[in-house]
Formats: C-alpha cells, sequence, structure tokens
C-alpha cells in the first residue's frame, strides 16, 4: 500500500514521502490520525526545504497538534516557507500578526533565521 511504499522512501531520506507521511498521519488517511507523528514527518521534510511540510508544521505549532502550541515557532516556520515561495504561508502569516504580541514576532523572526540556517533550500 502507499503507505509502506512512503515509509521506505522516507526513512531513506526522501523529503517528498516524508511530507506524503506527515500529511497522511495529519489526515487520518490509510493510517489512524496521529498529530505527533504528522509533525515527526512534516519536520523531516521542512528541513529539507519542503515548502508545504514548513506551512503545515507551523500550522501545526499554531494550533498545538502534535506539538507543544508555540506561536514563535509557528510564525517562524511560515516565516520559512514564506521565504522558499509558498504564499498561503504569507497570508498565513498576515493573520497570525494580529493575534500575536511584536515581542512573538520577533522571537519568530530569529527562531526563523535559525531555521535557514540548518534546512537545506
Amino acid at each position: 500500500n502507499a503507505i509502506y511504499l512512503y515509509l521506505l522512501a522516507a526513512n531513506q531520506g526522501h523529503r517528498d514521502a516524508q511530507y506524503n507521511l506527515g500529511l497522511s498521519y495529519s489526515k487520518g488517511q490509510g493510517v489512524s490520525q496521529d498529530y505527533s507523528i504528522a509533525a515527526k514527518w512534516y519536520r523531516l521534510a521542512a528541513n529539507q526545504g519542503h515548502v508545504n511540510a514548513q506551512l503545515n508544521l507551523g500550522i501545526l505549532f499554531f494550533e498545538g497538534k502534535g506539538v507543544l502550541q508555540s506561536y514563535e515557532d509557528s510564525y517562524a516556520w511560515h516565516v520559512v516557507s514564506a521565504t522558499n515561495g509558498n504564499e498561503d504561508a504569507e497570508r498565513n502569516m498576515a493573520i497570525i500578526q494580529k493575534k500575536i504580541t511584536a515581542n512573538q514576532i520577533e522571537k519568530g523572526r530569529q527562531i526563523a533565521k535559525e531555521i535557514s540556517t540548518k534546512t537545506d533550500n
């Protein structure tokens, strides 16, 4: 089945397979829904520059699903995804900015800089 094939490829470091596993666990498609496992796979793909994984990881941080809720980490991953050309991340950033403090935004920008130095883009 698709999940088995995704796992084979994901465990070999293929970011698209990692993203697809994150999506599968996030939506409960072909597997039991589990946001913490989704976050694990999204993070692996996001660290390899997968812009949709970066966006989805940011959303999980905002909602506190599968990870400890962190508006700073959410904003950071949205910044990274937007910087890599994801327009949905840009739109989300505008929404997030209205809901968090200036200090949280600044901290998020700092985290985004740290992430950008570690990710493969």
